[in-house]
């Protein structure tokens, strides 16, 4: 059974159900939800996929059975300025348009077996659909190449709602080293077919890779076998010029969309001078992306000194934060409850801290003192529970919890949506027209579980690295 609704659709027709098929056709806002998400319903109610996280799907499924009844296609709108929305749950900030189709008007079992197909032998296809009609027809890449692409769905000038099947992105990974573990489930996270390409065994085993796709050819002949093109990204990782090196090469001469190989600066240098003397121009080599492998770590010790800096950082330049911390551990060296407590007004004042800090940074201290608050064993504690406790202390929010659990308890599964430098990179990687709030954060991410404290690093590293 797929988990596609699209397909489902089909697989539930083809039985004798019938069936609707949902699908969100613009938003505006923070909708939770994007452009082309799915919901299949038959006629008694059972549903599979989303439109919106969970905010209208009630009021969707009503109104696809409705249609299934009259046998024909419906237009839903709903929006913050809708008393129905809000009675279904709609809290976002957001506005949603939703087209439902049944099975049969306008959207006939044929159509949905050419996606199957075309979905069976990873072709790109997609629906063109007119929504003054409810009538949908198969388009090829030719028919909307910008919106192949960019893989992306949309309404079109014409009032022609466009849908995008593209095969997932594949991302080949040449040397199956240690950091390719952890590589190859973030890739899977977000979306990409992952391959693994070493001829070491030793290396590509099923035992350090259950599941995977691992070829044991040399890079070069396994490239051109895959066939690279723009949908793929190609990641080199061994170091070692006899594997990296025809893999590099293979890419450069091919359409992929990113080319990153690990290594130094000096590495890095000696690998130009090879591709240069293999013909290889400047401008080709320009296309490699040196600087991959792990964000810069951000792991912090535990304990109170370190939440009296998550304090001293809320609302001030990372620079700012920096230079105040190094005048507090001067004035306070070693930093603890006791140590901060016998720095009066002037002398707090002295190294940066605004009143409302010296407010939060002493309650601090006095909890730690009195009993109230143990930092030293947050660690024990499931994440509800240490986020309970760290917010229960004025001055530390959600945020600031999130912070200390993602890079002092390390915990992976943090996702800290409130977070502006995170919110703007998923809004940039998302292509979203705004900034998304939390509610649709929490949604995008949700398929990231168990691993959103690491798309959270990667958040932040895209931020600061935007050119990546």
């Amino acid at each position: 059974m797929t988990n596609d609704p699209a397909a489902l659709a089909l697989h539930w027709a083809q039985t004798g159900r019938k069936v609707a098929l949902a699908t969100v056709v613009a938003t505006w806002g923070s909708a939770p939800r994007g452009v082309g998400s799915q919901l299949v319903v038959d006629a008694d109610g059972a549903m599979e996929g989303s439109v919106s996280g969970g905010c209208v799907e009630g009021a969707v499924v009503l109104a696809a059975m409705d249609a299934i009844t009259a046998g024909k296609h419906a237009i839903l709108e709903f929006g913050v300025s809708d008393d129905a929305a809000f009675a279904v749950g709609l809290a976002c900030g957001g506005q949603i348009k939703v087209l439902v189709q049944p099975v049969g008007d306008g959207l006939s079992i044929t159509t949905l077996q050419a996606l199957a197909e075309a979905r069976a032998v990873a072709r790109p296809i997609g629906l063109a659909t007119d929504l003054a009609t409810g009538s949908s027809r198969i388009i090829t890449p030719p028919d909307a190449p910008d919106r192949f692409r960019l893989d992306r769905a949309g309404l079109d000038d014409d009032g022609t709602f466009i849908t995008i099947q593209n095969p997932p992105l594949r991302m080949i990974i040449v040397g199956a080293v240690h950091i390719a573990q952890p590589l190859v489930g973030m890739a899977r996270a977000c979306g990409y077919a992952p391959v693994l390409i070493d001829p070491r065994g030793a290396f590509g085993s099923d035992a350090r890779f259950p599941g995977e796709t691992i070829i044991e050819d040399w890079p070069d002949e396994a490239l051109d076998a895959l066939k690279p093109d723009a949908r793929t990204a190609i990641v080199t990782l061994t170091h070692d010029p006899k594997l990296d090196d025809p893999a590099i090469m293979a890419a450069l001469r091919s359409d992929v969309f990113y080319l990153g190989c690990l290594g130094s600066t000096r590495t890095h240098a000696k690998r130009v001078a090879r591709l240069q003397a293999a013909g290889f121009t400047d401008a080709d080599i320009a296309r490699i992306i040196r600087e991959v492998g792990y964000p810069e770590p951000r792991n912090r010790d535990p304990g109170f000194e370190t939440f009296v800096n998550i304090i001293i950082g809320q609302q001030v330049s990372t620079h700012a934060a920096a230079a105040i911390r190094a005048r507090l551990l001067a004035a306070a060296n070693p930093l603890t409850p006791e140590s901060l407590l016998a720095l009066d007004d002037d002398a707090l004042k002295a190294v940066g801290l605004s009143r409302r800090k010296m407010e939060y940074t002493r309650l601090l201290a006095q909890d730690v003192l009195e009993g109230r608050f143990d930092p030293d064993g947050l660690h024990r504690l499931e994440d509800e529970a240490v986020m309970a406790a760290i917010v229960a202390r004025k001055g530390l929010g959600r945020w600031s919890a999130e912070v200390y659990m993602l890079f002092a308890l390390g915990r992976t599964d943090v996702w800290p949506a409130d977070d502006l430098a995170v919110m703007v990179a998923v809004q940039r990687l998302k292509g979203l027209a705004e900034r998304p709030n939390r509610v649709a954060m929490d949604s995008i991410a949700e398929h990231w579980r168990p691993h959103r404290g690491m798309v959270a690093l990667l958040m932040w590293h895209h931020y600061n690295n935007a050119a990546l």
